[in-house]
């Protein structure tokens, strides 16, 4: 089998290994995004999200070790606890993005698809060093991510155990199963996800679609995050943007000692301004623009002021844009235009992370 498994997407996303394929097959719906993005706001949903890159840190010197690369405070972390973090090169600009939880036994980093190969490669030339080891566990591994206002009661009552909230992690291990539980927010709602050997994850999606989960794809997903202002590596930024374009103070500590690409971070910090930021645009109901979309001026529309990452028209209320907007344009309330083939769209930036609407409230 090659390096990273493929599960097959049937029933559930974990059902079986398939033959000499690199990859991971994750369902894109079951059917009705729609109804899957309403179970993820309103009920209880799961998902399959084994294409994300899941990797354990081991040894003396793990912490000291990440200390040293990651733009949060890893060695401030208990057992049990979780904070969002990036890799930067010397420049500032973020090579990876990652959740990091510390276990008692060590260090587990949750990276999205885009920036898994990028953290096996970078940090696997250090295996040797004294007191460190790296395992990437998503070959031999699946997950699922479980979400919704009634997700961690509901797998509290299926594995008997306390189940962790937004950047808190828990292992769980009953009759030889252990299940590893990462508090990674996937939406405005409460959201888990489980990582396990497949035939365990399996298991367990088995018994959460029996007590009332519905199935949801990577549509439904998409939805979800956008509605939450949740930004995504390798489609709203990647290596071209510095570490504050992005917009999330939380990646971020100012507070720990020294890592790689910290002098520019601190720089604009203490004294400039992001040369551009993500934003979201409120757009009319209408013609939709797509990913990669120039933004340009009300008055020039010669005049570049941004461009579109992520679009959705399925979003509560109603469609969300997301776009790195330049600085001369990015306060909110800027009217700007979006040039989509030969058409312009007129939108509004707006704060990133907006508060939504739940369907029962409507």
């Amino acid at each position: 089998m090659s390096s990273t498994s493929r599960i097959a997407a049937t029933t559930h996303p974990t059902a079986s290994l398939s033959d000499g394929t690199d990859g991971w097959v994750v369902a894109t719906s079951f059917g009705d995004p729609g109804r899957e993005a309403s179970a993820c706001r309103t009920s209880i949903a799961v998902a399959g999200v084994s294409d994300w890159g899941t990797f354990r840190v081991s040894g003396a010197n793990a912490v000291k070790f990440l200390q040293g690369l990651v733009t949060n405070d890893i060695a401030a972390l208990a057992s049990g606890e979780g904070c969002y973090a990036a890799f930067l090169n010397v420049h500032g600009r973020i090579e990876a993005d990652v959740h990091v939880f510390r276990f008692d036994s060590g260090l587990v980093l949750h990276t999205p698809p885009g920036a898994a190969e990028w953290v096996e490669k970078n940090l696997g030339r250090f295996r040797m060093a004294g007191g460190f080891d790296l395992e990437r566990l998503d070959p031999t591994h699946a997950m699922i991510s479980v979400i919704g206002p009634q997700a961690r009661q509901c797998l509290a009552d299926l594995l008997g155990t306390a189940v962790p909230g937004h950047l808190q992690c828990v292992e769980s291990t009953t009759d030889d199963v252990t299940l590893s539980m990462l508090g990674v927010r996937r939406a405005a709602s409460d959201s888990v996800d489980v990582l396990g050997t497949p035939g365990e994850i399996a298991e367990l999606w088995r018994s959460l679609v029996a007590a009332g989960a519905i199935p949801v794809g990577s549509e439904a997903l998409e939805i979800v995050r956008l509605e939450a202002g949740i930004a995504l590596f390798g489609k709203d930024f990647d290596s071209d943007v510095v570490l504050q374009e992005v917009d999330s103070p939380e990646i971020v500590s100012f507070q720990k000692g020294c890592y790689l690409g910290q002098e520019i971070v601190a720089r604009l910090h203490f004294q400039g301004q992001p040369s551009k930021l993500l934003r979201r645009l409120e757009v009319a109901n209408g013609t939709l623009p797509e990913p990669g979309d120039d933004v340009v001026s009300t008055d020039d529309p010669a005049k570049s002021a941004g461009r579109v990452t992520s679009v959705s028209g399925a979003t509560v209320d109603a469609p969300t844009v997301f776009a790195l907007i330049k600085r001369r344009f990015y306060e909110p309330g800027t009217s700007v235009r979006i040039r989509h083939g030969e058409s312009l769209i007129d939108a509004v930036v707006a704060l990133r992370r907006p508060t939504v609407p739940t369907e029962e409230s409507q």
